[in-house]
């Protein structure tokens, strides 16, 4: 063959070797690799599926597992530390005076093992609740022991006790200088004579024995119907969280003695349109104002400059720079 047959034959091979050339390229793509790719996706995905609902089954048995009472010993007898309730009619009235111990399914009374404390959220946003009976023995309830229990309608105090008392459904300390708690669903547990039914609104306004001095923590938190309260001039302190989400509560006078105003002592008490606060006031809380969306005016009996040198904290007017609350110094409390 000579040479020039040999390059006729060489280019019309050349198509060919194109032709597989550029089947090559259509047989190779990204979609190739997925293949290989998928199964890794997939094992991933079902790694986390299968680890959300061991989490879920996790949480699940242990509140499942939780008793309905449990204790601590301590170097001044029994804490109450949790009490879980099974949404039985049984348990919306609860007795806090000697340690419950299951025998079987049942629960009985161990009156040698008598409560002294009931520990910091032991009745943590419990809904089931609605009379809590406290014994003799117990002589240390530590802040939000009763922590959001919404319907908590009385707490009742064995008169022998030398720590609590209650008055109507109301806890005070012994010699009433601390409001500790204002049920949140509150009913005057012997004459109901604080409620007043107005139409279709429950209404209600409280006066707090001239003794009290402190308001503590959550003290009135969440109280439902709560339109108006009378303050004692003898009141030093609003407690941190007060008066949080009285969302009823429109008229309120805080007296000259008054020193200390918690952080969110008044957080989303939203019918507020006025406040005064007095010359006596020394401190006041973070957010003490906070989403108190109807309050516009707030007058002070301080003159500027001497508000200025008080202990505020961090947004205590409020936190919305889109609405303004005006305040006014060196002011007398207005009539409102």
């Amino acid at each position: 063959m000579n040479e020039e047959e040999k390059i006729v034959e060489q280019n019309e091979a050349a198509p060919i070797s194109t032709e597989k050339a550029g089947e090559a390229a259509e047989q190779f793509s990204f979609d190739s690799l997925k293949p290989t790719i998928k199964p890794i996706w997939k094992i991933l995905f079902l790694v986390f599926l299968l680890g959300c609902i061991a989490v879920s089954l996790y949480f699940s048995f242990n509140a499942l597992s939780l008793d309905m009472y449990e204790y601590s010993e301590t170097d001044d007898g029994w804490q109450l530390t949790g009490f879980h309730t099974d949404s039985s009619e049984e348990n919306k009235v609860v007795r806090i005076d000697y340690v419950m111990e299951k025998h079987g399914v049942g629960w009985e009374k161990n009156e040698n093992k008598p409560i002294s404390s009931i520990k910091k959220y032991a009745f943590c946003c419990d809904n089931d609740v609605e009379i809590i009976h406290i014994g003799k023995t117990v002589t240390n309830i530590e802040e939000l022991a009763f922590y959001s229990c919404k319907n908590l309608q009385a707490i009742l105090v064995d008169p022998e006790n030398p720590s609590y008392l209650s008055e109507n459904g109301i806890l005070y300390n012994k010699d009433k200088t601390e409001l500790i708690l204002f049920p949140i669903s509150y009913v005057d547990y012997a004459k109901n004579t604080l409620a007043q039914t107005t139409g279709e609104e429950k209404t209600m306004r409280y006066a707090l024995p001239s003794s009290v001095e402190r308001i503590g923590a959550l003290g009135f938190a969440y109280a439902k119907g709560l339109t108006e309260i009378d303050l004692p001039q003898n009141l030093k302190t609003l407690g941190t969280l007060a008066f949080f989400r009285c969302e009823s509560l429109g008229k309120i006078s805080l007296p000259k003695g008054l020193t200390t105003i918690g952080s969110d002592a008044f957080s989303y008490c939203k019918k507020l349109t006025y406040m005064y606060i007095p010359a006596s006031v020394t401190e006041i809380g973070h957010h003490a104002f906070y989403e108190c969306t109807g309050l516009t005016e707030i007058d002070a009996e301080r003159s500027e400059e001497q508000f200025k040198r008080i202990e505020l904290g961090d947004y205590w007017e409020n936190v919305d720079l889109l609405k303004s609350i005006t305040i006014r110094y060196d002011r007398p409390e207005a009539s409102k």
